[in-house]
């Protein structure tokens, strides 16, 4: 794919986000698992230049993404067929975000190739229009383009009830580590036991929400967790390190996200900065992803 020289494109940021609550409440008749979740978005974000093309292509700094499977190729694809569009795209897609780690890089992307496409065509496609578009590539996709970085997620993860950030969370450090092992998130659903299913009617997130607004500091906030994460630890017991390291290196709570295999942690800045350098220097840690950030973002058109 060849850009223009000296064509400055348009940019937009595509978010990481972490699962802070994750009900698994049984399944659906089409086959996905109906789910109860608190998404946030994140700072860490993955970076989409976009210029005008004839046809639509992608190039990412990972060549293995480089191909038309990519989620933002697919996003771009599937709004040039739903407006009638003749226009193409040329996606430069620069990689932050680890993958298969249960941060939703893939579904942020096609989000933020939406945002681009929508802007660089001059469609003028609301986001309502296109989080309709986006459920039709991943059910992770419409929180991206939603109307702030916390909500709770219900149906397969496409319904979305905005939420108000809580101060203590807003001002916590985000503490992610992950090793390099990629877990398929249908391999983690397909193994997770109908015994395990929790039902419409039990509802862990909201009292959880509630909690979080109560706490003075993000030391207090209450303990993220995760249903998957014990099926997701049957599944690759070496993930359980990363856990481990996170409890032995000071973090007094580490929960996977999504389907993993990212550990995170919500914790005081100065304490998440302490413990991922701990983490850092344990040799058993040698080429993990080990980062602090902070709540972020919806991708959003970054003018150069």
């Amino acid at each position: 794919m060849t850009i223009p020289a000296g064509r400055p494109g348009l940019v937009v940021r595509a978010p990481a986000k972490v699962n802070l609550t994750l009900e698994i409440l049984g399944k659906r008749p089409d086959g996905f698992h109906a789910l109860r979740s608190v998404f946030a978005a994140l700072d860490l974000h993955d970076r989409l230049t976009v210029h005008p093309a004839d046809e639509i292509g992608i190039a990412c700094d990972l060549p293995e993404l480089s191909t038309e499977a990519n989620l933002a190729w697919r996003a771009a694809d599937a709004l040039r067929r739903d407006s009638g569009t003749r226009a193409g795209v040329s996606i430069i897609l620069n990689k932050r975000i680890p993958l298969e780690a249960g941060l939703g890089g893939g579904s942020a992307d096609a989000a933020a190739a939406l945002v681009a496409c929508n802007l660089l065509w001059n469609l003028g496609y609301s986001r309502e229009r296109l989080r309709d578009i986006g459920a039709t590539i991943g059910s992770d996709v419409p929180f991206f383009l939603g109307d702030g970085p916390l909500a709770l997620v219900t149906g397969r993860g496409e319904v979305l009830h905005p939420l108000e950030v809580p101060p203590a969370l807003r001002a916590a450090g985000i503490l992610l580590v992950k090793p390099p092992v990629g877990i398929s998130a249908g391999a983690v659903y397909r193994a997770y036991p109908s015994s395990r299913w929790r039902g419409e009617e039990t509802d862990r997130s909201t009292p959880w929400v509630r909690a979080a607004h109560l706490a003075p500091s993000p030391d207090a906030l209450p303990l993220p967790f995760n249903d998957l994460e014990p099926v997701a630890l049957d599944v690759a017991p070496e993930l359980g390190a990363a856990k481990a390291a996170m409890i032995a290196a000071g973090a007094p709570h580490a929960v996977m996200s999504g389907s993993g295999s990212t550990f995170l942690a919500c914790l005081d800045t100065a304490l998440a900065a302490r413990v991922a350098a701990r983490v850092r220097e344990m040799p058993v840690a040698s080429g993990w992803f080990v980062a602090v950030t902070r709540l972020g973002d919806h991708p959003r058109h970054v003018p150069e």
